[in-house]
């Protein structure tokens, strides 16, 4: 699998390095959302690519609230998350193209991947919602 990030506007780093403001970091957070990245698998019947967005705060809880079971025994709650309806719906959120014919962003297109590109396009749109470590230490 390789990663391509296409970054809207790039700008090189000329200027002195001056204190972040929250501003700039909340700037940094939206021109990162405006992002996509390309995701290619390389697989025997020829390469795919998926291209992914980064989900709002707000996507990625319905998605992580939506694999959520809750299990009542006896006064007792117990939580567990289905990681395969994660995985799911974590792709139909954040897959935006692909280069296979006629894809939706169905259960049933989802689930004609191989397990193994399932779960490495989850992961790899899950690591996309991650903070870049300048942006974190910004908001230290």
């Amino acid at each position: 699998m390789t990663e391509h990030t296409n970054a809207a506007n790039e700008q090189p780093d000329d200027e002195q390095a001056s204190p972040i403001t929250f501003a700039d970091l909340q700037e940094a957070e939206n021109e990162r959302r405006r992002q996509r990245k390309k995701v290619i698998f390389e697989l025997p019947e020829g390469d795919i690519w998926f291209e992914i967005r980064m989900l709002t705060p707000e996507e990625f809880d319905q998605v992580e609230s939506a694999a959520v079971e809750i299990e009542e025994k006896r006064n007792e709650k117990k939580q567990s998350v289905n990681t395969t309806a994660f995985k799911n719906k974590l792709i139909k959120e954040g897959v935006t193209d692909s280069s296979m014919p006629d894809w939706k962003n169905t259960d049933r297109h989802i689930n004609i991947l191989p397990k193994n590109v399932r779960n490495e396009l989850a992961d790899a749109i899950d690591e996309f919602q991650e903070l870049d470590e300048e942006t974190r230490y910004g908001f230290r």
